[in-house]
């Protein structure tokens, strides 16, 4: 549900940078309650965004080239780019803290729920220049900001299913799909397309007459991407076709041959030839935890809200930017800091 480079990009750039070296800091980047976000924390995090080439390119992408991760000079960051990095690092903090307090227990399978979400949010924008995949970025980030950001995609999880009733458990997903039935069996179905009712009315008469329907969708079907596994569709949520496609497939009992449907400009035979239950981790990221998106939002952004959050000045202050609470970068660049003040456009 979270999404990290949306995070990093959506507050824009500042024009000025912060400095690996000759600062003088606090010894924290923020406190988040009774918790501290070390300063060597943040470092990594910046370390890790900006040594993996993959994520940088996305980031850089993706904000329409408006967001730099590398500031002015030699060693700096971008302070927007910093400060968007720390505001993730808080939000994770504060919504660990609540989840502790809330008594919600985030379980190996909530931790295997956000692994399977977390890689396809880092996949490069359509025909951008950007070759490696969502799953190589975020493989290439090290291990320790990557357990970050697991970290507050499963809390984020936990939450979301929370507010539906559902524990983000096994038993949870299991009693889920007990009472959930129609939207957690998978169709395993097959499909044979054709131009015209009474070519598909042919057609059905020779499969009830026992011809082959894998070989009448071989020689006939219309279809080319199932066409040639003899009308083969896979296994899928009857939710996931276009109606009335997935009313009549979840209608039909398993091995009865459909009558010529309608469809478009063409007329389909179909048949499920048997039903099979969804995986656990299916179950939560497409049927139970997009339930829960939209209360679970309100539920992050009261809980950051309502943070006890202090910030190094170093890196800004802690406001509401544009109806979120996040960390605001200084106004200018320190001169300990940015020893060139010219380099910046100061």
């Amino acid at each position: 549900m979270h999404r990290p480079l949306i995070a990093l990009v959506a507050l824009g750039l500042g024009s000025f940078a912060l400095s690996a070296c000759n600062a003088q800091f606090t010894p924290y980047a923020a406190r988040v309650g009774n918790e501290t976000i070390s300063q060597a924390t943040l470092d990594s995090a910046l370390d890790s965004i900006a040594s993996d080439a993959g994520y940088r390119c996305v980031v850089e992408t993706t904000s329409g080239g408006s967001v730099n991760v590398t500031g002015a000079g030699n060693g700096t960051y971008n302070a927007t780019f910093a400060s968007a990095a720390l505001s993730l690092l808080v939000e994770a903090q504060a919504v660990k803290d609540r989840i502790e307090t809330m008594h919600l227990r985030v379980t190996k399978f909530a931790d295997e729920v956000a692994t399977n979400q977390l890689p396809s949010d880092f996949g490069p924008p359509s025909g951008s220049s950007c070759t490696e995949s969502g799953a190589a970025v975020f493989r290439g980030l090290p291990g320790r900001y990557r357990n970050v950001l697991l970290g507050l995609q499963a809390d984020e999880d936990v939450l979301a299913a929370r507010s539906v009733g559902v524990p983000l458990t096994k038993a949870g997903m299991s009693a889920y799909m007990r009472h959930h039935p129609s939207s957690t069996t998978l169709d395993c179905a097959r499909v044979i397309e054709v131009a015209s009712s009474e070519k598909a009315t042919q057609l059905a008469n020779a499969i009830r007459a026992g011809v082959s329907f894998a070989v009448v969708a071989k020689k006939n079907s219309l279809d080319s991407f199932s066409a040639p596994k003899g009308g083969s569709l896979g296994c899928v949520l009857p939710t996931a076709l276009i109606n009335p496609l997935g009313r009549i497939l979840a209608a039909l009992p398993v091995g009865r041959l459909s009558t010529p449907i309608a469809f478009r400009s063409d007329w389909l035979l179909l048949e499920v030839t048997r039903r099979t239950p969804d995986s656990l981790l299916d179950v939560a990221t497409k049927a139970v935890l997009p339930q829960g998106i939209q209360a679970a939002t309100a539920d992050l952004a009261s809980i950051v809200a309502h943070a006890k959050v202090s910030i190094d000045p170093t890196y800004g202050s802690w406001a509401k930017v544009r109806s979120a609470f996040q960390v605001r970068p200084p106004s200018g660049p320190p001169l300990d800091l940015v020893p060139n003040p010219a380099a910046v456009g100061g």
